[in-house]
């Protein structure tokens, strides 16, 4: 079994103590990811309502990634051209083609359209979740 992600020892009010102790154990990193995932979704959504569409797939593939440890979650997508799209392309691609292709960026506003909106949903989720352990 790990080391408890929080550890709190109160004395004193037992009631107040076996409140603290819940919240304390129900705050892991789980919970912060069940936070960062509801708001990792306010820039994904963004991001394919934004996103350049021709077939869907750009769309389609953007998605949420987390890291093993569950603090960390990443917006992104898969696709090939998704960096051209975003960033714009001037030159040769691979196969010798010309391009003059400006940037049409999705992810970027996305992510900087909802910054607030991020921190306030990453907030309510998590503290949903210890006070619902606290009851």
């Amino acid at each position: 079994m790990s080391e408890p992600f929080l550890k709190i020892d109160v004395q004193g009010d037992r009631e107040l103590a076996r409140a603290i102790e819940r919240a304390g154990a129900a705050f892991r990193p789980e919970v912060v990811h069940n936070g960062l995932l509801a708001g990792g979704m306010l820039v994904a959504n963004d991001a394919k309502a934004m996103a350049p569409y021709r077939t869907g797939t750009l769309r389609r593939s953007i998605h949420l990634e987390s890291t093993e440890d569950l603090l960390t979650v990443k917006v992104g997508t898969n696709v090939p051209y998704a960096a051209r799209l975003e960033y714009g392309f001037t030159g040769k691609d691979s196969l010798g083609r010309h391009y003059n292709q400006p940037a049409r960026p999705y992810l970027r506003p996305a992510i900087e359209n909802n910054r607030q909106r991020v921190r306030e949903e990453v907030r309510r989720v998590i503290l949903l979740q210890l006070r619902a352990a606290v009851r």
